[in-house]
């Protein structure tokens, strides 16, 4: 999960350098998917918990 954040924060940071909507584009698209795993992630540690 840690790299997926770097990850995205590093396609933002070259879009901010390069202007490339490709950057920005992939940088969203990650960044949704990341959140995603994130919010499984934590529904199963909270359904362990029950």
């Amino acid at each position: 999960m840690l790299l997926s954040m770097v990850s995205c924060a590093a396609l933002f940071v070259l879009y901010a350098f390069t202007g490339n909507d490709q950057y920005k584009k992939i940088g969203l698209n990650l960044l949704k998917i990341t959140l995603a795993i994130v919010f499984v992630f934590f529904g199963v540690l909270i359904f362990q918990r029950i």
